[in-house]
């Protein structure tokens, strides 16, 4: 157990080696943030699980397993909430190679309206 808790330790530290080198690389926000969320979700889930391991303590095995659970949740809604936020934020940069903005579309006032005339064919 303490072999492939150590293994897991050394494959989230990897991983959030990786996901640094992805922020410093990244050319906008709304990627290193996706990188981040990536890490925060996946690396620190093999970091506590490894450290689960490594303790070979079993009343600890739980509580680690409950925090896997929440960092997965709440890692995935922050970076959400985050990347939305700076998405209506029009100061917010994109990079230029990215494809066709069709959120931005639906965002500008009066979308809404036009999106109800096509849906009920008037």
């Amino acid at each position: 157990m303490e072999v492939m808790g150590a293994g897991m330790l050394l494959l989230g530290a990897v991983i959030c080696l990786l996901s640094s080198i992805g922020l410093l690389r990244f050319p906008d926000a709304f990627t290193r943030l996706q990188a981040s969320a990536k890490v925060a979700a996946f690396a620190s889930g093999l970091v506590l699980i490894g450290t689960a391991l490594v303790l070979e303590r079993p009343a600890l095995v739980g509580r680690f397993l409950v925090l896997v659970v929440f960092v997965l949740v709440t890692a995935s809604v922050a970076s959400h909430l985050l990347v939305r936020g700076a998405y209506v934020d029009a100061r917010t940069p994109v990079w230029e190679r990215t494809e066709p903005d069709e959120l931005r579309q639906r965002l500008e006032p009066g979308h809404e309206e036009e999106r109800l005339r096509e849906e009920l064919g008037a």
